[in-house]
């Protein structure tokens, strides 16, 4: 600026050449090229504007035409600004103004702009003002800071007024309130908050902690963080003391130096949601102690059917802890023939949140499946009628597996009676037909074959026992009493020859009462098939059945002689083998071997004796 202002023609201007400058001018002048901050030199009535680098900045666009023009034309758009300006200034006056709001055109457009100004008269050799010297100190961006600061801090008053948690801020050490949102003064009280310190509006926290940790914060200007601190207070002094439980934070306030100035408090009451989760825990509690009463076990699950708790019923069973059990496939614990069909139902169940509800084997921690009934019910959303999102399934599992053994048995019963009746019909009529062969007169065919029918009646007995309601009916019985039972209506028949034609050979091996019914069908169903097919069909047929206990184990052998030639086993098995086979495999877990001999059938049968006794 001072190599513009020597090449300047001064003279059309109202200075004139700049060789005749009075020295106040040029000391001024001077003075304010010198000087870091913006300055702008108004000379004489006319406001001739000299100014200095720090000015041009500030000038912007309209530098350097500034330079030598009057004040009032060089800023037009403020011009009845500088006219009091200049008429204060060259009275001898000083004016002062801060962050002054101006409307400039520096770079061709309206700038709204904010400045500190200062005028001062410059003092001329007559001893008058000859000019006005103005400091320019641009404050537009600090301004711009301020209020977008005060809006921020305005939306942020807002934001925590309407905030869910209840927040106030305090100031100086007293702890002072600052600030108080809505829900402070819902949950403290709606009384003047502003102005007091805590210890005045909250005398009822003494002695409870909270005056010490402000204080504390405060001074270390650590945060401190509490969770379910219980605080006992009134919200007036006329209102009954509450107790509530409060989640919150104390967060110091520095200033720029870091120093505390007050501290930020923002929390939550949570008194109901503790409540929520102890009746929670105790609801939990209680549904413990009642799945692991059960006879069954009881069982959650997810809507993606994994289970995530088992009661301990459960782990005793299969030996599966919740570790292995939760979050697991459950279907891998059920029998494979069964996990099909339990599968295609609890999908259905999940698809359309109907009750579950299936019967399957599940297998135990020795490696057995046992019958169970699994029950469940999705838990819906209130009044919704439709799973919820996140749908959990509470179910049970019952123990059937004696009421399925019993369904089997007694199915397995009514199909042997209907086979029974059937084969003693045929027995009853082989009888009639084979006495009728050697009676000799009806008197005679009426006394044998009623005797005949007696002792098959007797077998019955034993094959059903206590079924009839006498005193006398048993639970138990001796192997060689059961064999000739059974038996009996064959052992009288007459041979040509003379011979014996049933000969029976063992020990009193004592027969539980179930072992009873096995060994009597097995044995009844081998006779019928030899009345019918084998060695009691022909009067040349002999039967020798013989037993013992060996070790730990019965040995029976059936052999049969004299009957139709065998070529060979029958295709296929009728329901009395399988009969047979269920009878001593399945019910006594013991084992039967037939070999179909040219001779005639001999049957090998083998039980533990712990089954026999039972």
């Amino acid at each position: 600026m001072a190599g513009l202002i020597r090449t300047h023609d001064w003279a059309g201007t109202a200075l004139g050449p700049l060789a005749g400058w009075p020295q106040s001018l040029r000391t001024t002048v001077s003075l304010m090229l010198h000087s870091p901050i913006p300055m702008v030199l108004l000379w004489g009535p006319e406001g001739v504007m000299t100014y200095n680098d720090a000015y041009t900045v500030f000038a912007r666009g309209r530098h350097p035409r500034l330079l030598g023009s009057k004040v009032l034309e060089g800023w037009p758009e403020v011009a009845d600004f500088n006219a009091n300006v200049m008429r204060v200034g060259m009275a001898g006056g000083t004016l002062s103004y801060r962050d002054q709001e101006l409307t400039l055109y520096r770079n061709g457009v309206a700038e709204q702009v904010w400045m500190n100004l200062d005028y001062s008269p410059v003092i001329d050799e007559s001893g008058r003002p000859g000019g006005v010297l103005a400091i320019v100190v641009e404050t537009t961006e600090a301004m711009r800071a301020r209020t977008a600061l005060h809006e921020e801090k305005v939306r942020l008053q807002r934001l925590f007024e309407k905030a869910p948690g209840f927040i106030c801020v305090l100031r100086g050490p007293e702890h002072v309130f600052e600030f108080v949102n809505d829900t402070h003064r819902r949950l403290f009280g709606s009384h003047d908050w502003i102005g007091k310190s805590v210890r005045e509006a909250f005398p009822d926290l003494a002695g409870q902690g909270f005056y010490e940790m402000l204080d504390r914060v405060y001074a270390t200007g650590e945060r401190i963080v509490a969770h379910g601190a219980p605080a006992r207070f009134r919200t007036s002094p006329e209102a009954p003391e509450r107790e509530r439980l409060l989640d919150f934070i104390y967060e110091p306030i520095r200033d720029e130096a870091g120093a505390v100035t007050g501290i930020f408090c923002e929390g939550h009451d949570v008194t109901e949601a503790h409540l929520a989760e102890a009746a929670l825990r105790a609801s939990e509690a209680r549904f413990r102690t009642i799945s692991d009463a059960l006879p069954g076990f009881a069982w959650t699950a997810g809507g993606d059917g994994l289970l995530d708790f088992v009661s301990q019923r459960w782990t005793e069973y299969s030996g599966a802890g919740p570790e292995e059990s939760c979050g697991a496939n459950w279907l891998t614990f059920v029998h494979p023939d069964d996990a099909p069909h339990a599968a295609e139902t609890w999908a259905h169940a999940l698809a359309s949140g109907s009750p579950y509800e299936v019967e399957f084997r599940l297998r135990g921690r020795d490696g057995a499946y046992r019958w169970w009934l699994a029950r469940a019910l999705p838990v819906l959303e209130a009044g919704s009628g439709t799973p919820a999102g996140g749908v959990r399934w509470i179910g049970t599992c019952t123990d059937i597996h004696e009421r399925k053994q019993a369904q089997e048995r007694q199915f397995l019963l009514l199909r042997e009676l209907n086979h029974r009746v059937k084969n003693l019909f045929a027995v009853a009529g082989g009888m009639v037909a084979l006495t009728a062969r050697y009676a000799r007169t009806p008197q005679e065919m009426a006394g044998t074959l009623q005797g005949r029918l007696d002792a098959l009646a007797r077998a019955n007995d034993l094959i059903h026992p206590g079924l009839d309601g006498a005193e006398n009916s048993q639970e138990a019985t001796t192997l060689d009493a059961l064999v000739r039972a059974v038996l009996l209506p064959y052992v009288d028949a007459p041979r040509l020859d003379g011979r014996e034609c049933i000969v029976l050979d063992g020990p009193a091996v004592p027969v539980g009462g179930s072992a009873v019914t096995s060994l009597a069908l097995t044995l009844h169903e081998t006779a019928t098939n030899a009345a019918k097919y084998g060695a009691l069909s022909t009067p040349e047929g002999c039967i020798r059945v013989e037993w013992a206990a060996k070790d730990t184990n019965l040995l029976l052998r059936w052999e049969e002689t004299g009957g139709p030639a065998i070529a060979g086993p029958p295709v296929g098995r009728g329901f009395g083998s399988s009969l047979v086979r269920r009878s001593i495999v399945g019910q006594l877990q013991g084992g039967v071997d037939h070999d179909w001999l040219p001779d005639g059938l001999t049957i090998r049968v083998t039980v533990p004796l712990d089954r026999l006794g039972r």
